[in-house]
């Protein structure tokens, strides 16, 4: 556990010292901490926790470039890690426009302490285009553990509520595409499919200019016949629901 404290904290120094850096050079910069309770954790249309968990991170952006450290706590004692992190990510990003094409990418580093779960690397490119349902492509390569490729489309809408506490309920619809490898790895199946689908809403109720309160609900389906009846434990359909805090702040001069 204290080795998990000091890469926390090690990682909020990192964000500070580069949070005062660039705002000595009067520059726009953003950070923010979201603090979701989720009644599960579904990752890919696997169910990794069938039992509530929180899901903490703190991000930190400056033209473009952003840092995210994100967290997975077991809040139950379900399988003896109650109050442990058992999933830290850290993803380093580069997001950018040209009029209405909107482009990232950026690297992930999977960490699973208190777990016998090998620790593993992605790289990811994404795509989207600023039109009705805003589509968005986006490819992942695993270059460590896995050594495969994932990939979704994804479509979302977002309706503003003035009269419900003005707040936006946002509805999104993702499909992702396993390569035979990954599916091999975390799906137990050696098979190029369409893995899995999610559908998620999400109603964002400003508190302050800062601050959000966002319930949602989601439901997650595996969709390749193999995939489905390949472990037994495993969900093919998967309900769940949560609730996130979000606190969102920008200093400096925007350019």
């Amino acid at each position: 556990m204290m080795t998990i404290i000091k890469k926390g904290l090690l990682c909020f120094c990192i964000l500070c010292g580069i949070w005062c850096m660039l705002n000595r050079q009067a520059q726009a910069v953003e950070f923010g901490v979201d603090l979701p309770v989720n009644s599960k954790y579904i990752w890919r249309g696997l169910e990794v926790d069938n039992d509530p968990v929180f899901q903490p991170d703190a991000w930190v952006s400056y033209k473009g470039l952003s840092l995210t450290v994100w967290g997975n706590l077991e809040l139950t004692n379900a399988h003896d890690m109650q109050h442990n992190f058992t999933e830290i990510d850290y993803t380093l990003k580069y997001a950018a426009a040209f009029d209405k094409l909107n482009y990232s990418t950026g690297y992930i580093y999977y960490d699973f302490p208190h777990t016998s779960c090998r620790k593993t690397q992605e790289l990811f490119a994404s795509l989207g285009y600023d039109t009705i349902l805003s589509p968005t492509f986006t490819v992942y390569r695993d270059i460590d553990e896995v050594d495969g490729w994932y990939s979704t489309l994804g479509l979302s809408h977002s309706i503003e509520l003035k009269q419900l506490l003005n707040s936006t309920l946002t509805i999104s619809e993702t499909v992702g595409f396993s390569s035979a490898n990954h599916s091999k790895f975390y799906y137990g199946r050696n098979t190029s499919a369409f893995s899995d689908s999610l559908l998620s809403a999400g109603l964002k109720i400003p508190v302050t200019e800062s601050i959000a309160i966002v319930p949602s609900v989601s439901y997650s389906a595996l969709l390749d016949k193999s995939i489905r009846g390949a472990d037994l434990n495993q969900r093919n359909n998967i309900l769940w629901c949560g609730v996130n805090v979000t606190f969102s702040f920008a200093t400096g001069k925007k350019q």
